[in-house]
């Protein structure tokens, strides 16, 4: 087959008619995977949304601990015997030998050795410990080391500013008593600040026992911990309804442990000519590095084949659990490893007999690597391996006749870059690409979808999917909001999409192209979007065949 055309209504009507499934009609893009994958990436774009958003606010403060240096105000200068350092346990005396030794004088003044102490601070500030405080054990001597001794000082306590339904000890556990570590405080307040309702810093305040020191959590904004969403598109399929509503509720610490619980209903609306329902629960609890999550949903559809008097139904069931861990972080990056299982049943009937090709149910495990960098702009990456697990799946003899088997492997990655330039109208350039490779074949629903408005651009008519594949996305964007319009934002933007995808490894590589032009228009708590997008190149098509361009339309309500 040199290429596939894999439009739904066509499918189905082959399979109503002959009742018979090839191979490359098999893995083609089925309604109910269809469902599934767009819930998925939902699910993604709010975990992605929500590693981003701990980049835009500001560094915890690092209160106003100064060096204790030696009080003597004559210039007298010692010739000491070396350096004698004592009470680093979080510095290496190498790290520490390596800033001091360069500033050892043959005699040591008030300015030599104050410069030897600020040093030793700055240190232990850029490793994280903006609380220790060198001084000298005793005054300075001809003939004698010069002996210093570093309180790496702890953290007396840990008090939040207002009566809030917030876990301090699930925020910050282990944090008592020991040296304050900034990336540990900036984990606690990243972990708090991912709820909506709350935007919270920490003041760093002298404790009532020598060395300690108090953290205190302060609200800058305390708001309703329940919130809406609302989201209205016409990115719909053509059978179930072009147009989708889609309605979340969502409240922040349920159980007062920092936790955050959402909602979705979704459905077509506007006389489609099918119908299309799902309900996603999604759940997540954070403990110090750790954040754990469970999601659920349910979806349904309901189609009329073309040019028949039967319909196309089915639905798919979802249910997945996570756990991502951070494993280093400071100012400028972050380093995260997740692992997560994930059960997906899918079953499509036509005309009341299910297709047992597009029914399969799976299980599988995936474990990967996230990263957040910053450095000429921001970039986000994830690096993953996916495996089915055959003996909590449930193939069918069709699925196997066709070489589809519930224990596949494949491999994932991704790749975000935003770069933004300077003020006061600065543009931004946002590139995403996405990777996977199998060397099985796979499910539609374990295919990586190509053709999407989260992919490339331009395609909602055919839809080209594969094991291996990858789509990458540009977006060019400029804002255009005078003062005076202030809070609206203007910003149109243009996008030139690629990608390429294999079925499988003896199948031909399709390569296709496409573009989007258009302008969003936002307030704090509404986003429009409002674009063009056109076909541009497929390799297995002549460009008079490419389907013709079409508008897209979302708006995103957030109260």
């Amino acid at each position: 087959m040199p290429y596939r055309i894999l439009i739904i209504a066509c499918r189905l009507l082959v399979c109503c008619l002959t009742g018979v499934m090839t191979c490359a009609q098999a893995l083609a893009d089925d309604l109910a995977s269809q469902q599934l994958r767009d819930q998925q990436q939902t699910l993604r774009q709010l975990e992605q949304q929500q590693r981003l958003e701990r980049w835009q606010r500001e560094p915890a403060a690092q209160g106003n601990q100064h060096s204790q240096s030696a009080q003597t105000t004559d210039s007298h200068c010692w010739a000491v015997s070396g350096l004698r350092l004592a009470g680093h346990r979080h510095v290496s005396g190498t790290a520490l030998e390596a800033t001091v030794v360069p500033l050892m004088q043959p005699c040591m003044g008030i300015v030599d050795i104050n410069r030897v102490l600020k040093a030793i601070t700055q240190r232990y500030v850029q490793a994280g410990y903006p609380t220790s405080r060198p001084y000298l054990r005793q005054h300075p001597e001809d003939d004698a080391p010069l002996d210093i001794v570093i309180s790496e000082g702890f953290v007396e306590s840990i008090e939040l500013g207002a009566d809030l339904p917030l876990s301090l000890r699930g925020a910050f556990p282990g944090v008592l008593g020991q040296p304050l570590y900034l990336p540990d405080l900036e984990q606690g307040l990243d972990q708090l600040n991912r709820l909506r309702a709350y935007d919270l810093s920490a003041d760093l305040l002298p404790g009532e026992l020598q060395g300690g020191t108090r953290v205190r959590v302060q609200p800058h904004k305390v708001a309703s911990r329940w919130h809406l969403d609302g989201r209205l598109d016409n990115r719909g399929s053509e059978l179930t309804g072009r147009h989708r509503l889609n309605l979340g509720v969502g409240l922040d610490s349920p159980l007062g442990l920092n936790d955050d619980l959402r909602l979705w209903l979704a459905s077509t609306v506007f006389d489609a000519p099918g119908t299309s329902t799902g309900i996603t629960v999604y759940y997540s609890i954070p403990y110090g590095p750790w954040t754990f999550a469970f999601n659920a949903s349910q979806l349904r559809y309901n189609a009329p084949i073309p040019h028949g008097q039967q319909t196309s139904s089915g639905r798919s069931r979802f249910q997945g659990v996570s756990a991502e861990r951070v494993l280093w972080r400071n100012q400028q990056g972050m380093l995260s490893a997740s692992a997560r299982v994930d059960r997906k049943q899918m079953v499509n009937r036509t005309g009341g007999v299910v297709v047992d090709l597009q029914s399969p149910t799976l299980t599988s495990v995936e474990a990967g690597l996230q990263w957040l960098w910053l450095e000429n702009g921001l970039w986000n990456g994830y690096v993953g391996v996916a495996h089915g697990l055959e003996g909590l799946s449930k193939d069918n003899p069709a699925m196997r006749s066709n070489g589809l088997r519930s224990d596949f492997v494949k491999y994932r990655a991704t790749l975000l870059h935003l770069r933004q330039g300077a003020a006061p109208q600065p543009w931004r350039w946002q590139s995403e690409l996405g990777l996977q490779y199998s060397p099985d074949p796979l499910p539609a629903v374990e295919q990586l979808l190509a053709t999407d408005d989260s992919a490339v651009r331009g395609f909602r008519l055919h839809t080209y999917a594969g094991a291996t594949g990858a789509a990458w996305r540009n977006t060019l964007s400029r804002p255009l909001s005078p003062a005076w319009a202030a809070p609206l934002k203007v910003r149109p933007y243009v996008g030139l999409d690629l990608g390429w995808t294999q079925l499988a490894s003896d199948s031909p590589v399709l390569r296709l192209a496409g573009a989007a032009a258009g302008i969003e228009v936002s307030l704090p708590d509404s986003r429009l979007r409002l674009d063009y997008q056109r076909a541009l190149y497929t390799s297995d098509r002549p460009r008079t065949l490419l389907e013709p361009g079409f508008w897209v339309l979302e708006w995103h309500l957030n109260i």
